[in-house]
C-alpha cells in the first residue's frame, strides 16, 4: 500500500524493502498460517512526530525547527496546522485510508530548501488503499485523529510533560486548509 499510495502522492516515507517470516499459528485448533513482517523504509531526515512537537519544551525541538516555544508563534502554529491537514488531504485525495491515523503518525520536518515545514504520513500497515475515499470514509479518519488531539489533551503525553492545548480555532485552522 505505502509503495502504490506514495507514487499516487502520499506524503509517506519510501518502502526500500520488505522480510516476511513465516510462523505456524492455530486458530481454535485449525492451522493457520502466520507471517511477521519487517518493513525497511527510506530514512526521513530531521523529523519530529506530531505528538513530540506538541509536548516537548526541549531545545533541541526548539533549534531543529527554528521556533522559540515548542509551536512557537501564531506563524509557526499556522504552519504546522496547514502542513499537516495538507498532509492527510494528500493521503484522502490518494485514495488511502489510514486504519490508525494519531499524533505519532504524522512527522514534521522543515524543508531543505528553507520552504515551509512538511509532514509526513508513517505506520501504513493497518492502511487501505482505494481508488477513491468516500466522504464517509475522510469524515471516520479525521475524526480517529481527533480522537487522538483530544486524548493528548485530556490524558497527557508520555513522560508528564505539559498539556499543550490544542485550540477550537487550530481545530477549524485544519479543516479549512484540508477543504483547500
Amino acid at each position: 500500500n505505502a509503495s502504490k499510495a506514495l507514487e499516487r502522492g502520499a506524503p509517506t516515507a519510501e518502502i526500500l524493502g520488505i522480510r516476511l517470516e513465516r510462523h505456524p499459528g492455530l486458530f481454535w485448533g485449525m492451522p493457520l498460517p502466520l507471517y511477521r513482517a519487517e518493513v525497511f523504509l527510506r530514512e526521513l531526515p530531521e523529523t519530529i512526530d506530531l505528538l513530540h512537537l506538541l509536548s516537548l519544551n526541549d531545545p533541541l525541538t526548539r533549534s531543529m525547527l527554528k521556533i522559540r516555544h515548542v509551536l512557537g508563534g501564531d506563524s509557526k502554529r499556522r504552519e504546522i496546522i496547514r502542513a499537516v491537514a495538507l498532509s492527510v488531504r494528500a493521503m484522502h485525495e490518494a485514495g488511502l485510508y489510514h486504519n490508525d491515523l494519531h499524533l505519532k503518525n504524522i512527522l514534521i520536518t522543515k524543508s531543505a530548501s528553507g520552504g515551509p515545514l512538511k509532514a509526513y504520513i508513517i505506520d501504513l500497515d493497518k492502511s487501505s488503499l482505494h481508488e477513491s475515499l468516500s466522504l464517509n470514509q475522510r469524515i471516520k479518519n479525521l475524526l480517529r485523529l481527533d480522537r487522538s488531539v483530544e486524548k493528548f489533551m485530556t490524558v497527557g503525553a508520555y513522560r508528564n510533560t505539559p498539556l499543550r492545548p490544542i485550540t477550537q480555532g487550530d481545530r477549524l485552522r485544519f479543516l479549512r486548509d484540508y477543504m483547500g
